[in-house]
């Protein structure tokens, strides 16, 4: 399987959960039937209870999925858990626990595999010292709505996302993208309590939200009972808002998020160079701004109003720019004018070049690569802007719904079909825009 990905141009990255095993683990069944202090037991984390009887937990420590973070056992001792008692924490201070995991890593590197996601790793270090500390419990209650689930903003959610994930796909690393993201679905909010099934709702009683929100199938086309799932409904219940946001709606849509999400990927992958990145200086406080190797510009507008970007091509931007301003919350990768990245074809002309070279397409139809010079404003040398106007008279300007004078996230150039990049979908933890 790993070589047929491999001749794919894909890697493949192994999810790993070390802070934890099974309580069916043959492990655990050993230690359950091991004494106090035996090195069976020491592979987890097994601790006398408080009171006279050892009736109460060695901590007030609670889980994740809610209750205690312990679970007594028949010889009255205690394991610790962090998530639900099936899944009893390991001790990562046992050099025999530390020793198995490098043999697991061993074994999936031996076959292929290109990486790793460790799961739940800032769990696998704890402060075990007796006495155990107790439970925080005077930390801050940030209300964000009085109390009450604020109402939804799907345009701004979008705009924002939408932003925020070009600007993680602009930093140096690698990057895991949640299942839903690259249609734009947020998270769907109105499962009926009987049908969740994640635990940290149902050991919660409620309380806790979960996870399911974000786990409902995916909506492949616009319609049928699971949204091309399935031949029946899905597990989970999918909303009709599901159809219009689907991979069939999207997929010839130019201007839609699964479009942005293939058009950012290729470009991250043609202007990739080292891992580093240098701080550009801001605008009011409201910008920020950074350089990647080889010169490229990531630009981001976290304030209210528009912002000017650096002289250069955009390649690709979250949203269409205004009059040549970044809007609020969009960002956008700019070539700067006058270079040229190492085996990037990129047309090298400013925004307001590029804009002035529109309105000329507009008086001008039959505009190609060397115009009439009539057409062009005075002083403007064809050699700089030929693979512009090329670009331009070919039909890449597709009008205000992408921005005539720039190359938008979604606007199509010769020869850059938002369907001839695939992109790869990587699960994670925690959901994204949803």
């Amino acid at each position: 399987m790993t070589a047929s990905l491999h001749g794919c141009g894909i890697k493949v990255i192994i999810d790993i959960v070390p802070s934890h095993t099974s309580n069916r683990h043959a492990w655990f069944r050993e230690a359950l039937a091991a004494p106090k202090g035996s090195r069976a037991r020491d592979r987890y984390i097994f601790r006398d209870g408080q009171g006279p009887d050892s009736a109460q937990p060695p901590s007030d420590w609670t889980s994740v999925f809610g209750g205690p973070a312990w679970t007594r056992v028949p010889d009255g001792q205690w394991y610790l858990h962090l998530f639900a008692a099936e899944q009893p924490d390991l001790n990562w201070a046992n050099r025999e626990v530390r020793d198995d995991f490098l043999t697991t890593l061993r074994f999936w590197s031996d076959r292929g595999a290109d990486g790793f996601r460790v799961d739940v790793a800032h769990g696998l270090a704890k402060n075990l010292a007796e006495p155990l500390e107790p439970l925080t419990r005077n930390a801050k209650v940030w209300l964000l709505s009085n109390g009450t689930s604020p109402e939804l903003d799907r345009g701004l959610g979008l705009r924002r996302a939408r932003a925020a994930t070009l600007l993680m796909l602009a930093l140096p690393g690698s990057v895991y993208l949640y299942q839903g993201e690259e249609l734009g679905l947020h998270e769907v909010a109105e499962i009926p309590a009987e049908r969740i099934a994640d635990p940290a709702f149902l050991r919660s009683g409620g309380a806790g939200k979960g996870r399911d929100g974000c786990r409902v199938p995916l909506p492949w086309t616009a319609d049928g009972p699971s949204f091309g799932s399935g031949a029946g409904p899905a597990h989970l219940p999918q909303p009709a808002w599901f159809g219009p946001l689907s991979v069939q709606a999207q997929e010839h849509d130019p201007a839609s998020t699964l479009a942005l999400y293939r058009q950012a990927l290729s470009w991250r992958r043609k202007l990739q160079a080292a891992e580093s990145l240098e701080g550009m200086p801001a605008t009011n406080g409201q910008v920020l701004h950074f350089g990647r190797p080889g010169g490229w510009r990531s630009v981001t507008n976290f304030g209210s109003r528009p912002v000017p970007v650096p002289r250069g091509t955009v390649v690709v931007a979250s949203g269409p720019l205004r009059d040549g301003l970044l809007p609020a919350d969009t960002i956008a990768w700019i070539i700067p004018a006058g270079h040229r990245f190492p085996g990037v074809e990129a047309p090298e002309a400013t925004s307001s070049a590029l804009r002035v070279l529109a309105e000329s397409a507009a008086r001008c139809p039959t505009l190609r690569a060397r115009p009439a010079p009539g057409c062009l404003p005075r002083g403007a040398g064809t050699g700089r802007l030929s693979a512009v106007v090329r670009w331009l008279s070919d039909g890449g300007a597709h009008g205000d719904a992408c921005g005539p004078h720039v190359r938008m996230g979604g606007c199509r150039g010769p020869g850059r079909e938002p369907g001839a990049d695939r992109h790869r979908r990587l699960r994670h933890g925690q959901p994204g825009p949803r």
